[in-house]
C-alpha cells in the first residue's frame, strides 16, 4: 500500500473518531453540518495525487509518510511572557495569539481595540452572531473542491473571528502569532480563521507562523493545515501580510480564500522564510465591479526545503484589476513551485490582470517549476503573464569584486537587490526589517555565499 492510501486510511479513522466529539463548538448546528459534509468529501476524494493538475509539481509523499495525531489544546502549556518573544520586534500592533488550534484571548492584547472591531473565537461568534455566521462561514472556502480544506473542516476544534464594522478604520495593524506547544508525538494543527470587513472598513492584518517558536522545543514534527476565509464587502480594504517561519521539521499548507465585493481592495504579501515543506493556495474571487487585488510574494528555499505557491484569481465581474508579483531565491538543493492562474469570465469585460514570476538560482542542485496560466473568455481585457529563471550575472559580480567588495558580500548585495522590489512593497517598516534579517541569515548560512 502506497503512502497516499495509508495516509487516507489514517485520516479516515481520525475523522470517524472525532465525528461524535462532545465539545459545544463541534455540536453547534452550523459546524456540525459543515463537519459532516467535509467528512463525506474527504472519504470520497481522499488525498490528491500528481495526476491532478493543481498537484502536478507538488510531491506530498513526504507529508503523507507521517501519521499526525490531532492537536489537543494544553491550557497550561504557555505563559504570556513566553509568547511575547514571538511577536515581531518594533511593531506597534494589536496582538493576538492562536495556540494549539484555539484563539487565546488571555494571551492576547484586546483592551485597546477601537470600537467597531470584534475579535473572538469562532465558537463565541456562532453563539452571538448565528445569522451572520450562517452567511459567512464556509462561503469563501469550498471543502467540496479541496481535500485539505475538507480535512481542516472535519477536524477543526475552534478558530478565530475578526469582524470590522461599517466604515471603521483600524488604527494600527492586527498581528496574529500562531504557536504550537511542545509535544512528544507528531501532531496536526487545523487553524481556522474568518475575517470579515463590512462596507467601507479598513484594516491591516499580519499573520506570523512560528510553530513551536521561542521558549519551546524546536524539534517538534507537526503539520499546520490552515483554512482562512476573507470577505470584503463594498469599498472595504485589507492589507494582509503572512510570514511563514515554521520550524525545520514542519509541514505547512494554507488555503486562503478571498471574496471581494464592489470597489473593495485586497493587498497581500506572502513570505516563505523557513519550514521543511510549505504550500500556500490563494483564491481571489471578484464578485463585484471595480474591485482590485495585488499579490506579492517571496520564497526562499535552501537545504532540501520545498516551497509551493499557487494562486487562482477569478475575474467573475467586469472592471476589476489584479496584479501578481512573486520572486524566488533558490539555494542548495531547495525546490520551489509557482503555479499562477488567472481566469477571466466572458462577462468580466474591462479586466486588467497581470502576473510576473522571477527566480534566481544560486545552486546547480536547486530546482524550480513555474507555470503561469491565462484563461480568457472576454474580448475587451488587458492581461499578461511572464516568468524568468536565471543566475547571477558574472559581470555584476566581477564589477563589485573589482571595487574591493568581498565575494560573499557581493553575492548578498546582488541577492538583496533581486528581492528588494518585493520587500519595498511592504508598507510596514517592522515587517520589512524582520523579513530582511531572515533573508540575510539564509544567505549567510549557505557555504557558497
Amino acid at each position: 500500500m502506497n503512502a497516499v492510501l495509508k495516509a487516507t486510511d489514517w485520516y479516515q479513522q481520525l475523522l470517524q473518531t472525532n465525528a461524535d466529539s462532545a465539545s459545544s463548538f463541534e455540536q453547534m448546528p452550523l459546524t456540525r453540518q459543515a463537519r459532516a459534509e467535509a467528512r463525506e468529501t474527504f472519504q470520497r476524494q481522499g488525498f490528491p495525487d500528481r495526476k491532478q493538475e493543481a498537484w502536478r509539481y507538488s510531491n506530498i509523499q513526504s507529508l503523507l509518510a507521517h501519521t499526525f495525531a490531532p492537536l489537543k489544546p494544553d491550557e497550561n502549556a504557555v505563559r504570556k511572557e513566553d509568547v511575547s518573544q514571538n511577536f515581531i520586534a518594533g511593531l506597534d500592533a494589536h496582538r493576538l495569539v492562536f495556540l494549539d488550534n484555539n484563539f487565546r484571548a488571555d494571551l492576547s492584547t484586546l483592551n485597546d481595540l477601537p470600537d467597531g472591531v470584534v475579535v473572538q473565537s469562532l465558537s463565541q461568534a456562532m453563539q452571538t452572531s448565528a445569522d451572520q455566521m450562517q452567511q459567512w462561514f464556509g462561503r469563501a472556502a469550498d471543502h467540496k473542491q479541496n481535500s485539505f480544506i475538507a480535512l481542516n473542516t472535519a477536524l477543526m476544534s475552534d478558530g478565530l473571528f475578526i469582524h470590522v464594522h461599517n466604515d471603521v478604520s483600524v488604527d494600527k495593524p492586527i498581528e496574529v502569532v500562531y504557536l504550537i506547544s511542545s509535544r512528544d508525538e507528531p501532531v496536526t494543527s487545523t487553524p481556522r480563521v474568518l475575517v470579515v470587513l463590512a462596507a467601507g472598513a479598513k484594516a491591516m492584518l499580519i499573520e506570523h507562523f512560528v510553530g513551536t517558536g521561542h521558549s519551546f522545543s524546536s524539534h517538534n514534527l507537526y503539520f499546520n493545515n490552515m483554512v482562512e476565509e476573507i470577505i470584503l464587502h463594498d469599498s472595504a480594504s485589507l492589507d494582509h501580510y503572512r510570514l511563514l517561519e515554521e520550524q525545520d521539521h514542519a509541514y505547512h499548507l494554507s488555503n486562503i480564500d478571498v471574496r471581494q465585493e464592489t470597489n473593495s481592495h485586497y493587498q497581500a504579501m506572502n513570505l516563505d522564510l523557513s519550514g521543511a515543506w510549505l504550500r500556500s493556495n490563494y483564491t481571489v474571487d471578484f464578485r463585484g465591479t471595480d474591485a482590485a487585488c495585488q499579490l506579492h510574494g517571496l520564497y526562499i528555499v535552501d537545504g532540501k526545503r520545498h516551497s509551493n505557491m499557487h494562486t487562482n484569481i477569478l475575474h467573475h465581474a467586469p472592471s476589476c484589476s489584479s496584479a501578481q508579483n512573486f520572486k524566488g531565491l533558490l539555494l542548495g538543493a531547495g525546490r520551489a513551485v509557482f503555479d499562477g492562474r488567472i481566469l477571466v469570465d466572458k462577462q468580466a469585460q474591462l479586466t486588467d490582470a497581470h502576473l510576473s514570476n522571477s527566480n534566481l538560482m544560486l545552486s546547480e542542485e536547486a530546482e524550480v517549476d513555474t507555470k503561469p496560466q491565462l484563461e480568457i473568455y472576454a474580448d475587451n481585457v488587458k492581461c499578461s503573464h511572464g516568468t524568468t529563471v536565471g543566475q547571477l550575472e558574472p559581470e555584476q559580480l566581477f564589477y563589485l569584486r573589482s571595487r574591493g567588495i568581498a565575494e560573499a558580500d557581493a553575492y548578498r548585495m546582488l541577492c538583496q537587490g533581486f528581492v528588494s522590489e518585493i520587500l519595498e512593497s511592504c508598507n510596514i517598516e517592522a515587517v520589512r526589517e524582520h523579513a530582511d534579517v531572515r533573508i540575510q541569515q539564509s544567505l549567510s548560512a549557505e557555504k557558497q555565499i
